[in-house]
């Protein structure tokens, strides 16, 4: 993974390339309008940003920061600010790994992943049994309660390890894994395979599950095509045009749901 100081040195010596060839072509202008960049760091400020953790992922000072947002003493926040700042500013949005361990954060992708491993068999009570986190950490989510990032962190990663494996396959009880998928199901919860690994970051964003053929399933007939041409999964992943994890997320689903449609005979009978 490259390292954020790396990130930054590579942004700065891009950056100073750049205004060497403006400067060279006449067109270098080192102030641009500060109100624009403000209103950004202001909304990473509301994301959960404080100006030190902003400070320390993009290389621009808090005093800076402090005199874009504040001012100084005397003297009112800047009309301008130095171009090379406003456009390492502008163009930074945090990642969950950007975030502090105790900032708190919209808790949307939090939920989400909850309720989608829901739909696989997995209650708030058996993901805190495999996490740090409590069963009363659970309980105290809901919509509009911000989570902290140390706890999106922990939930992002059992989701990832978990989201495509079924909970009774992973020593859950099936009776538990059963009411699990219930409850999902009665509170209309997305599966993961409704959720692509950017999608469920954003709070504006609506679950997909296909149109005239659900998604897992054309996903799953898709890959059961290539792989019988020889490619491994993530070949495939690549010529559908989905992420790894999307692709192991439908699979699992469609081998769930195919189970479930081999038992309904049975109860029936």
């Amino acid at each position: 993974m490259t390292s954020r100081p790396y990130a930054i040195r590579m942004a700065r010596s891009r950056w100073n390339q750049r205004r060497r060839t403006l400067m060279q072509q006449g067109q270098w202008q080192p102030f641009t309008p500060a109100q624009p960049v403000r209103d950004h760091v202001n909304a990473l400020r509301a994301a959960g940003m404080s100006p030190a953790r902003i400070s320390e992922r993009t290389g621009v000072g808090v005093g800076t920061l402090n005199y874009l947002l504040f001012g100084e003493a005397g003297y009112p926040v800047p009309a301008q600010i130095r171009t090379e700042s406003a456009n390492i500013l502008m163009a930074f949005w945090p990642t969950l790994d950007d975030f502090a361990d105790g900032a708190r954060i919209d808790e949307t992708a939090t939920l989400r992943r909850i309720q989608a491993l829901a739909t696989m068999g997995w209650l708030p009570a058996e993901i805190a049994k495999r996490t740090p986190l409590s069963k009363h950490t659970f309980f105290n989510m809901r919509p509009g309660r911000r989570v902290t990032a140390a706890v999106a962190r922990v939930v992002r990663d059992f989701y990832q390890e978990y989201a495509d494996k079924p909970a009774e396959e992973c020593g859950v009880r099936l009776r538990s894994a059963r009411y699990a998928r219930t409850w999902a199901a009665a509170k209309n919860f997305a599966a993961p395979i409704a959720w692509d690994d950017d999608t469920i970051e954003d709070p504006a964003a609506e679950p997909n599950y296909g149109e005239t053929v659900p998604r897992y399933i054309a996903i799953a007939e898709d890959h059961a095509e290539l792989e019988r041409l020889g490619h491994d999964r993530q070949q495939i992943a690549e010529r559908l045009g989905v992420s790894k994890n999307t692709l192991d997320h439908a699979l699992s689903y469609y081998r769930q749901k195919q189970a479930e449609a081999a038992t309904q005979p049975a109860a029936a009978a």
